[in-house]
């Protein structure tokens, strides 16, 4: 964690541009469909909320949005089992460098 002036705790996420740098990786790795990079953005963007509360020192994916994710990748049937450890290794990585990759 984070720690911003004595009581402020901010837990670890992914920005919009960690976003933007882990769908750079994927289009760099070459294992993934357009279908399969626009559905990973839209998860991560719309149904993870991560539009709202701009300019909060907290805006993006934290980790249990990640596993939600994950999840929401599996149940879609886009993706291959190594495809899926793909997107959970990238995304944890992210998560643990806090929006530095």
């Amino acid at each position: 964690m984070v720690f911003m002036g004595l009581f402020d705790v901010i837990k670890p996420h992914i920005s919009s541009r960690g976003v933007d740098e882990v769908m750079s990786e994927l289009s760099r790795r070459g294992a993934f469909t357009d279908t399969q990079k626009k559905f990973v953005r839209a998860v991560l963007e719309t149904d993870l909320d991560l539009t709202t509360s701009a300019g909060s020192s907290e805006r993006g994916v934290d980790e249990e949005e990640i596993k939600e994710a994950i999840g929401r990748f599996r149940g879609s049937k886009l993706f291959s089992d190594g495809q899926i450890e793909i997107l959970e290794e990238l995304l944890r990585l992210k998560l643990r460098r806090h929006g530095m990759f």
